[in-house]
This record gives C-alpha cells, structure tokens and sequence, in this order.
C-alpha cells in the first residue's frame, strides 16, 4: 500500500492562503475514533493530526494533515496503526503544534485523562498543608489550570466555570449560545483547595475575608500568546466556584458576516446614518452583544466618524477608535469620564454595558445632548426593556425620548450548508423550502457550522420608522437556509410569540 499525498497550496504567503478551509474547520473534521488511535505524545511527535475516513477507488483511506513529508517507516507506522492506507494533506508548518493541541484538547476525554494525572500527582504529594507549597506541586497546579483554560479556550468558549460539587467538579463551557456541562470526579477536595488558592494568588490580592466574592484578572499563557484572564469567585455550599472570562479570538467582523436576517440588518445598517439618540443591543448572557457592538462601533469608524468608548474592560481593539479602560479605576467613574469626554467634541459614544444606574443615567445624559450613543444591555426580549430601563432609574417617557433604534438578539447554531438536504415534512407543512442538515466531515457530524443571530428591532428616528418581530427574522433565517424547523420549535419554546 503506498499513501497519496496532497499539497494544498505551493509557497503560500501566509497560513490562512494556505488551506481552502479555516483551523477551525480541519479540527472539526479530525475523527475522535482516529484521534484515539493515535495518541496525543505520538501525533505531537510525528506531526501530523488525524482528519477522517475517505472511501475512493483504491478503499478505505484515513487522511492525515501534516507540514512535511514523512519517511517510509512513519508511513508504515501510520498505516499499522490505523489498519489501512493513508493520505497526507500538506498544511502550512506555521499552525502546528497548535492545530494538534487544539483538536486534542476539544475533545473533553482527553483532558480529563491529564486532569486526574496531574491530581493523582498532586494528592501524592505530602507537603499539601503547609503555607508554601513545594514547587513541583505548585508547577502541578499551573499545569492544572492550564489544561483546563486550553479546553476552554480550544473550544472557542469565552469563559470557564469550575463548580466544586459534593465529589469532584462540574466544569463548564459556553458553546453556540448555551453551556455545556462536564464531570471531573475524581478531582479531590484538596486539590479543588489548591487550585483555588493558586488562582487567588495570581490575582496579587493583598488581603480577603474568607467567603467573600473576588474579582481580579491574571496573565496565560494560551495558545502561541499571554492573555488576560478575568476572574469572579464566589463561596458555594462546597467550596468556591471559579468563572473565568476569556478574552475573545476572533477580530471584529462586519455586519454582514454576523448572521443576522436580511431585515434585521438593514436595520443595523442604518445605525451610521443616526445623528443622536440611544442605540441599544440587548440580550440575555452569551447572546452576542458585546460581538454587534463591535461591529456596529466599525462601521461607524469606517464611516469617518469620531468616537469615544468607555469600558470594562477593553475587550478587542479597533483602530481609529478612543478606547478608554475603566477597570480597576477607582478615580474614574461613569460619570466623571462621560463629561470629561464630551468636552472633545465625540461623535458617537459607546458604553460597553449598561449595568447600573450610574451607566445607565451617565449614557441618556449624553444622548439626549445630542450624540450618538451605542450601549449593550442584559434583558429579555423588547417589551422588556422599559421595566429593565426603569429598574435602572430611567422613566419610560425619557427612554422613549432618547431610544432610536433597539435590537434584541440570541446567538443560535446556523446548519452546515454542505451537507443540508430538504425537510419534507416541514415544507409540506409551511408551505416553502425548508432545509435540515445531516452532518458531514466540514461540520464534524454535528450538523452545525457557523452562527445565525434570531433578532426583533424598531426604529423610530425622525420619519424612519420601521419594526421587525422576532416571527418574521426567524422565517427569514428559515428560508434562508440557516435554521431548520427543529430548532425553530425549541427557540419559540424558550421566546413564545
């Protein structure tokens, strides 16, 4: 048997020119089965990252991404290992390790494997009860924390939830707009304790109450880089529950590559064309708030405009944007940076996140004098928004005066376009083209790839005035091709009409 070997691109001059499809893409295609039949240690040692099983005129093959060419024995091992031939697909030398460890370490199985060695390796140790921890344990915890935030991280989850329960740990991570939940069990008390008090301590917190929350960030290093790792603590019945915010991957994408309905964006589109007044995206947790504000905050600056954003903390760069940090600023507030702002004459302002009254009466005063104000806010859906507004000290008649344009969005899986067939059952019964799809290699089996955003918004700005309902985005996406009737049933159940 000989192995094929396919060369993607010659001479590419950078790594994503190199592939016809994203890193993300290649990890989805890897195989668990194929991934457990060649072990982490062996695929970092050869290279190479198992994709998926291939059916072509010469049999079954098991194609395999790899930066180099491999000598006849590593083919030879490779094909024992596997049981059949094996085709190599050539990609740019620049993604690995970091391909291997991300496909490996997505796959929770494997992460819990080198979680209850490392606690295996750390209960072994007897010096646990001292004030100092010797420093192959605390290298051990490191290591700990480290496994953890990469499943987090090549995951694609922008925070990780440890929650100690009565025999392990709960540890969750948010995926497609809802959180995944998975068991470490055999990860003890006292090594729940001590990864804890190491997180603590990278905090550089001069002193605590015991119980009480913590808020603090930290330097890690993910990936090829060190990011910034924002932590809330909080005392539970069994121990102190840890949420660890990562910081977000992706740059700023523009409108159109959200995923939103056809009318829910030219809604937004219209947001540069606004003089003043309130903008407001709202949404529960994970709902992509804070990903639509960038974009919005983009355009904009594309547009020329000069704007202004407070907030906390800086979550992605945007060039030509004053961005200001209000993070552990004790001098600076809300208020006092709204006013020292509008002294330079901005012409759009934006607020990361209306979550008190201080934000919320500091972003209406500096609308309804005459700028453009962009801000996020955490609530159901728009018949909602006064009583939130209003909890904030914001009466309706002046939320009525200051709003121009509000967007409620959620974040849902989008189908793969590769591999969607018709859903008959649905056409008949809605009377148009429905789609549903059944999984392949680009989508992992999932059926899932990529995010389409189900939206309700009204604009109400001079003579403009125009409202879109939640019914009518989620046909648009329907017809569209982005959702399938299934999931549709279960968003209405979560949102009725």
């Amino acid at each position: 048997m000989t192995a094929d070997i396919t060369v993607l691109r010659e001479t590419p001059k950078r790594a994503e020119e190199f592939l016809p499809f994203s890193e993300r893409s290649l990890v989805l295609r890897s195989e668990r089965s194929l991934r457990e039949c060649l072990p982490l240690e062996h695929a970092l040692h050869l290279q190479v990252l198992p994709l998926e099983h291939e059916f072509g005129p010469k049999g079954e093959s098991v194609s395999l991404a790899t930066s180099r060419s491999l000598t006849n024995e590593e083919k030879s091992a490779l094909r024992f290992c596997f049981g059949r031939s094996i085709r190599e697909v050539r990609v740019d030398s620049r993604l690995f390790p970091n391909l291997i460890y991300r496909a490996y370490q997505s796959d929770f199985r494997e992460t819990r494997k080198r979680v209850d060695s490392l606690a295996e390796h750390i209960d072994g140790t007897h010096a646990l009860k001292r004030n100092h921890l010797p420093r192959g344990v605390e290298c051990a915890i490191e290591r700990l924390l480290g496994v953890l935030l990469e499943f987090a991280w090549s995951n694609d989850s922008p925070d990780l939830q440890l929650l100690p329960n009565q025999e392990g740990l709960f540890v969750f991570i948010h995926q497609q707009g809802r959180f995944e939940r998975f068991s470490l069990p055999n990860l003890s008390k006292s090594v729940r304790e001590q990864l804890v008090n190491y997180v603590v301590s990278l905090l550089k917190i001069p002193y605590r109450t015991p119980g009480t929350p913590i808020d603090g960030s930290f330097s890690f290093l993910l990936g090829d880089s060190l990011q910034s790792i924002r932590v809330h603590a909080f005392p539970t019945s069994f121990g102190t529950k840890l949420v660890l915010r990562l910081p977000l991957k992706e740059s700023v994408v523009s409108l159109e590559e959200l995923g939103f309905a056809p009318s829910a964006l030219s809604l937004l589109e219209e947001v540069p064309e606004l003089g003043y007044g309130l903008v407001l995206i709202v949404g529960s947790t994970g709902s992509g708030k804070t990903t639509t504000l960038y974009s919005l905050v983009q355009s904009l600056a594309l547009a020329g405009k000069n704007i202004v954003t407070l907030e906390d903390p800086v979550e992605r760069r945007l060039e030509g944007v004053s961005q200001t940090s209000l993070e552990h600023r004790e001098t600076l507030d809300y208020s006092e940076a709204t006013k020292a702002l509008l002294r330079q004459r901005p012409d759009v302002i934006m607020y990361s996140e209306i979550r008190d009254r201080e934000t919320a009466h500091s972003a209406l005063e500096a609308a309804l004098s005459g700028h453009l104000v962009l801000a996020s806010v955490h609530c159901g859906p728009l018949s909602e928004l006064p009583a939130r507004m209003g909890t904030l000290g914001i009466p309706e008649t002046t939320l009525a005066t200051a709003l121009k344009l509000a967007v409620f969005q959620q974040v849902l899986p989008s189908q793969c376009c590769s591999c969607s067939i018709e859903d008959r059952g649905a056409t008949q019964h809605l009377g148009f083209l429905v789609k549903k799809s059944v999984g392949c290699g680009m989508c992992g089996g999932t059926g899932d790839r990529g995010y389409c955003v189900p939206a309700e918004a009204f604009l109400n700005y001079g003579s403009r005035r125009k409202r879109l309902s939640l019914s009518q985005s989620l046909e648009e996406l329907v017809r569209g091709g982005q959702l399938g009737f299934e999931k549709t049933l279960g968003f209405l159940q979560a949102y009725p009409l």
